[in-house]
């Protein structure tokens, strides 16, 4: 009897591609962020309605540019306040409550290869004040994941897709549960945030295989922020921002952390440097315009072993304010 071994050997690969995806998917299942400090929202549900205006985001990262099917990231976040109650008064604008609510939506598309994860979550938040300048708002993001694989894009060196065995596409719907808090003021913020906190299983089988196989990678693992910073006035114009991210994955052995600056220069141009631990080095830059229109870029030159095959990775962002009839500031307008 004669063996094709050529099929063997390429279904064997095939497979084996296919689990390191997964595990390598697991190990980050929440997508990377380099431009987290422009939209903190996206990473920490208690900052919705912490702004004077209602702000919506889109954004697009590609990831190790020169890498065939390399992470994709898309989204689209909302958030604005309720019951602010901003009104005139005889000198100067203020708050006519020391608390109002925040409302918020994130809709995120995630590619890795043949992995795809969709996210549609909406988001309440309770903003109240623990002093005159010191803020406390607590949020919380409910909603769905679908994690799907599409196998009839596999491509073998022959340009088919005809492997030895059938494989099964994954398409899996959970719920999905964000909590986090936020500390806020004109100086300083600091916030905590959780996300996959429900443990769900992604799937029960995996191309065919039990879950069994993969027991320790077929859960969607929580993933905690702890995102820090200080404001340093400079003059009457600019800001200094420094801050840290610190990442924790309870399927990973120890935290990441980011090193970020921020200088901004009267809430029209910003820019800085991002420092992930172990990972990249990254650049960014944006601008307002007309109070209204926000538009940021940002480059990451990685330095671990991937980064011989890739570019870089790039991230773009697209903002729109509705600002409120009357002038008045928020503590986040400084940072």
């Amino acid at each position: 009897m004669k063996i094709n071994y050529s099929v063997n050997i390429s279904l064997f690969a095939l497979l084996s591609v296919l689990m390191l995806c997964f595990k390598l998917s697991n190990a980050q299942q929440i997508p990377q962020f380099t431009q987290y400090i422009l939209n903190p929202f996206i990473i920490n549900p208690a900052y919705a309605g912490t702004t004077s205006h209602f702000d919506f985001k889109a954004s697009y990262r590609k990831q190790w540019m020169g890498i065939n099917d390399a992470p994709a990231t898309m989204y689209l976040t909302f958030h604005g306040h309720l019951g602010k109650h901003i009104q005139q008064g005889k000198r100067k604008v203020k708050n006519a409550k020391t608390w109002h609510h925040g409302l918020g939506a994130t809709l995120l598309k995630d590619q890795t290869g043949l992995l795809n994860t969709i996210r549609a979550n909406a988001t309440y938040s309770y903003d109240m004040a623990l002093s005159k300048k010191v803020r406390l708002s607590f949020g919380v993001s409910a909603g769905i994941k679908n994690f799907y694989t599409n196998v009839d894009d596999i491509k073998l060196n022959d340009n088919t897709n005809n492997v030895a065995v059938s494989l099964n596409n994954l398409n899996s719907i959970t719920p999905d549960l964000n909590a986090g808090l936020y500390v806020y003021s004109e100086k300083f913020f600091i916030g905590l945030s959780g996300q996959n906190l429900l443990f769900n299983a992604i799937n029960g089988s995996i191309y065919g295989l039990e879950s069994n196989v993969f027991l320790r990678n077929n859960f969607y693992a929580q993933h905690l922020y702890l995102l820090t910073g200080y404001v340093i006035p400079v003059g009457d114009n600019f800001h200094i921002i420094p801050s840290i991210l610190t990442k924790y994955s309870f399927n990973t052995p120890k935290p990441s952390f980011d090193f970020n600056v921020k200088i901004k220069y009267n809430n029209i141009v910003w820019g800085g440097i991002n420092a992930r631990s172990s990972d990249a080095f990254s650049l960014f830059i944006g601008t307002l315009i007309s109070n209204k229109y926000e538009v940021s870029v940002s480059y990451d030159y990685g330095f671990t072993n991937i980064a011989a095959y890739t570019s870089g990775s790039i991230e773009m962002m697209l903002g729109y304010r509705i600002q409120p009839k009357v002038t008045v500031k928020s503590p986040s307008d400084y940072w």
